[in-house]
């Protein structure tokens, strides 16, 4: 009793302590810091010195430009009636070249920070990963940064306040004819030699670039993720990025739009119709064939067409696929080779879906073959082969068997039909 006291006791005189010393450093701590922090953020500026703060624009405006695509839309002196600006918005609709004239100029305007759906439009862009000679090739920003932009400027065009959303586009970047020749001019030899890293497999940038036109599987497509106004339509921003590429880069690369969307939801389409009421109809049957199978009399069961309604029973149906108990002539050996060939075929299918994905090691799939440990995933297609083989000998044991039965009668039609609703 007494050394629990005891320990109780020091206990709290060590708590006491600490609790006074964390107290006397945070009295001190803003004493400490506040004339660092002063000195730091908020230097008076002096005669023929830059000051701080101006020094941490200066860089931030130096970062937004280099570490975008749009990076040669800024230059030292932006001008607005350059060639190739009179160029880029001759051929995109008013309300686009507006909206993204605006958000040039606000970037272009910097060290002075922009409007925040500036910048947001800005940062939602893709950026140069990390790895790509090893096949990462994802570039996609933020999608939902993009969709969620909401701002407003003064129109110069409307003379009035315009709301700004935001479209993200996702496109594909592939190297365009001028780049395809410094390959085939053979003058980068040392840029072009396989790098060996001993950890990850890397290409050089020939191998890599030869294999986004390779057919073969799976293919490496590079993507980037795009952010414009709500306002630019898909084939304003294709003129956009083409007109980019095609000035301003010299044809080195080439980007073309796949998809963009943004916050609205799509409306629906004749086809998704289509699909709706045919839901609605299996699931109307189902509804009544259980709500008859279970509720209704023998008589009513036994009316001309109701066993139709009745296949669609749920509740008849659920008890027969629960049904574990087998027959004498089942051929159990059959269903376990079937068993593991769709195992096999998932297995496969898995993987195809793994790699058909862009992930951060696709030149790791490319030699996959290399390793041997892998052929059963890779011949993973002739497990449908065994599993068709095996289907067919099924079939063909069940139709003997019917023949037998029916003393060699057999309908053709309904044999199909049967197959092919299976």
């Amino acid at each position: 009793m007494q050394s629990n006291l005891q320990f109780i006791f020091l206990n709290i005189i060590g708590l006491s302590v600490f609790l006074h010393g964390v107290h006397s450093q945070d009295s001190e701590t803003p004493n400490f810091y506040k004339p660092y922090v002063q000195h730091k953020r908020f230097e008076i500026d002096k005669p023929g010195q830059e000051s701080v703060v101006h020094r941490e624009e200066l860089l931030l405006s130096s970062r937004l430009k280099q570490e975008t695509i749009f990076s040669q839309f800024f230059p030292n002196e932006f001008k607005l009636n350059d060639d190739f600006y009179k160029l880029l918005f001759k051929n995109l609709t008013v309300e686009c070249a507006d909206q993204f004239e605006h958000y040039l100029d606000a970037i272009s305007a910097l060290p002075k920070i922009p409007d925040t759906w500036v910048l947001q439009m800005l940062d939602a862009w893709g950026k140069l990963p990390s790895g790509i000679l090893s096949g990462n090739l994802g570039m996609f920003g933020d999608f939902y940064e993009c969709v969620g932009i909401k701002g407003k400027y003064e129109s110069k065009i409307a003379g009035s306040e315009v709301q700004v959303k935001g479209k993200y586009c996702n496109t594909l970047v592939l190297p365009g004819p001028e780049i395809m020749k410094l390959i085939g001019s053979g003058t980068e030899e040392s840029v072009l030699e396989t790098l060996d890293l001993g950890i990850r497999n890397s290409a050089s940038l020939e191998e890599l670039i030869l294999h986004f036109l390779n057919n073969g599987w799976p293919q490496i497509l590079p993507m980037m993720g795009t952010c414009f106004p709500a306002v630019c339509s898909n084939q304003d921003v294709q003129e956009i990025l083409t007109s980019f590429h095609t000035h301003k880069l010299k044809d080195l690369m080439t980007q073309v739009v796949v998809d963009c969307r943004t916050d609205e939801k799509p409306p629906l389409g004749g086809g998704e119709y289509a699909m709706i009421v045919v839901l609605s109809l299996i699931a109307l049957v189902c509804i009544s064939g259980t709500c008859i199978d279970v509720y209704g009399t023998a008589a009513l069961k036994q009316r001309p067409g109701m066993n139709v309604i009745l296949a669609f029973s749920v509740y008849t149906n659920t008890k027969r696929w629960l049904n574990m108990s087998v027959g004498t002539e089942n051929l159990g050996c059959f269903h376990g080779l079937k068993f593991f060939s769709m195992l096999w075929i998932l297995q496969g299918h898995t993987f195809v879906t793994a790699v058909s994905l862009l992930v951060w090691n696709n030149w790791d799939v490319k030699t996959i073959h290399e390793d041997w440990s892998v052929y059963p995933i890779i011949n993973g297609f002739n497990s449908v082969d065994t599993f068709f083989v095996l289907s067919g000998i099924l079939v063909c044991y069940n139709l003997m068997k019917e023949l037998d039965k029916q003393e060699g009668r057999f309908n053709y039609i309904l044999f199909v039909v049967h197959r092919y609703l299976r």
